[in-house]
């Protein structure tokens, strides 16, 4: 069942119904969204887990743009399919578009997918302050670049990288990506919630979990962006906040729920 079940059913009802253990469970990481933290715990309860991604050398080359990009990223995608095969895979994620999404759905039958959102204001801080870090392959290109957020939040490029990750066809109106989504994915997180997001999935895993792993935990200097700016950049991330909106409303509707089952079973490992 798709996610879209959580707005008839009850949370309880909804994780009996929809959990697969042995699943292969593709988390579509959207930068910073947590997803670093959650790949080290796919990686511990959910193995053979993998991490597709692209080496250094790629991110540093400049004389590849857009979706050219991105394609260097099929193949990286075709050897784990292929290693599918043998390794049998549970769990697995990676900066994938919904095109290399969908590549990994249509030959792993038994692919779940999920992914997080995060207020798209903090996501933008968080962005710019990691991409200043040597854990950014291309960091000091990136600062020369952008030496503030101001001229971050100008770069049109940056703009909905929720959208643009989601999005199927380039230009898909808002109302529908959001009813495709819900109607594909299996799970969507959200990061202001993450233990009730984190504990969710876990249960989908046939587990009962919360989160005991943080990574790239920099200090996010939200609380310092000047109001005016923190309104811009919602402004010009008008799509993301669409979308962020929709599915923090629906896992709101679910969190008394969440936290009676907390309140009845707390689980294992550390909340936040």
């Amino acid at each position: 069942m798709p996610v879209k079940d959580l707005q008839a059913m009850d949370l309880e009802s909804f994780v009996k119904a929809n959990a697969a253990p042995d699943a292969l469970w593709l988390l579509l990481h959207i930068p910073k969204t947590a997803g670093s933290s959650l790949s080290a715990e796919l990686n511990t309860l959910m193995p053979p887990y993998r991490n597709i991604h692209l080496s250094q050398e790629h991110y540093l080359r400049t004389d590849l743009t857009g979706e050219q990009f991105w394609a260097q990223l099929d193949p990286v995608i075709e050897t784990m399919i292929a290693d599918d095969r043998t390794e049998h895979f549970r769990s697995a994620s990676g900066h994938l578009r919904m095109r290399q999404a969908n590549m990994i759905r249509d030959a792993i039958r038994r692919t779940k997918l999920f992914t997080f959102l995060r207020n798209p204001v903090r996501r933008i801080v968080s962005d710019y302050n990691y991409q200043r870090t040597d854990q950014h392959p291309a960091w000091q290109e990136f600062t020369a670049n952008f030496p503030t957020l101001d001229a971050y939040v100008e770069n049109e490029a940056e703009h909905n990288k929720m959208y643009k990750y989601l999005r199927a066809p380039l230009d898909e109106p808002v109302p529908d990506l959001i009813e495709r989504v819900e109607s594909e994915f299996d799970f969507v997180g959200i990061v202001e919630m993450y233990p009730l997001s984190f504990n969710i999935l876990s249960r989908l895993f046939g587990f009962n979990y919360l989160p005991s792993q943080r990574l790239r935990t920099g200090r996010v200097e939200y609380e310092d962006v000047a109001p005016a700016l923190r309104e811009r950049i919602a402004e010009v991330n008008d799509l993301d906040l669409a979308i962020y909106e929709h599915f923090h409303g629906l896992m709101l509707q679910h969190r008394a729920a969440w936290q009676a089952l907390i309140e009845a079973d707390p689980g294992q490992g550390l909340s936040r």
